[in-house]
């Protein structure tokens, strides 16, 4: 999962750690596997993530409201073949 995110695995099990802290999420370890662990967002975590969200909506709104339709879908088409060039 850390390559699929872009972590080394330290740093997500110190992410992972702090997020278990602040009871953002919940750590289960697989009873066959002791490599194998499974995290569940928690109420509380859901909550902060929706407000994330709701923030980064709102922040990318301002961001791009200098932009006209056009240069916005420019844009996407840009990003989107980066994306596909480089991922």
């Amino acid at each position: 999962m850390a390559e699929t995110l872009g972590f080394t695995p330290a740093s997500l099990t110190h992410l992972s750690s702090k997020l278990i802290k602040n009871e953002c999420i919940t750590l289960r370890n697989d009873e066959d596997d002791r490599r194998t662990k499974y995290w569940k967002i928690t109420p509380k975590g859901l909550e902060i993530l929706v407000e994330a969200q709701k923030c980064g909506m709102k922040v990318r709104s301002e961001f791009f409201s200098h932009l006209s339709d056009a240069e916005r879908n420019s844009l996407v088409q840009i990003y989107t073949k980066l994306n596909n060039t480089f991922v």
